[in-house]
């Protein structure tokens, strides 16, 4: 019968925390998929007519550069803007841990 040393200790060790890596890294690349795939429908419904009107604007208009880069960079900081201010509320969502409604927390 053979002994086990250290050296075949840290030799498993190191080929679970490889095997362990691989397997969180499929699983980032996963949830990374999913994501995107779920939010490539509602950037394209925020995205494309803000695209649209935006040339629309440039070629029916005539505005020098300058405003026209203006515009675009105002309204895409406003559009972002929205987006972050409407879903860091939380809503009427219910708690990942007890359950009870956001608000509910907040209140004394």
């Amino acid at each position: 019968m053979r002994s086990v040393g250290i050296a075949d200790l840290v030799d498993v060790m190191s080929v679970r925390r490889a095997r362990a890596g691989l397997l969180a890294e499929g699983k980032y690349r996963r949830g990374l998929k999913a994501y995107r795939r779920r939010m490539r429908t509602p950037l394209l419904v925020v995205v494309l007519p803000m695209f649209v009107l935006f040339w629309g604007v440039a070629l029916t208009r005539k505005l020098d550069p300058w405003s026209l880069a203006a515009g675009a960079f105002l309204s895409a900081v406003a559009i972002s803007v929205s987006a972050r201010a409407g879903s860091s509320t939380g809503g009427s969502r219910p708690c990942k841990g007890c359950g009870r409604v956001y608000e509910e927390h907040l209140a004394p």
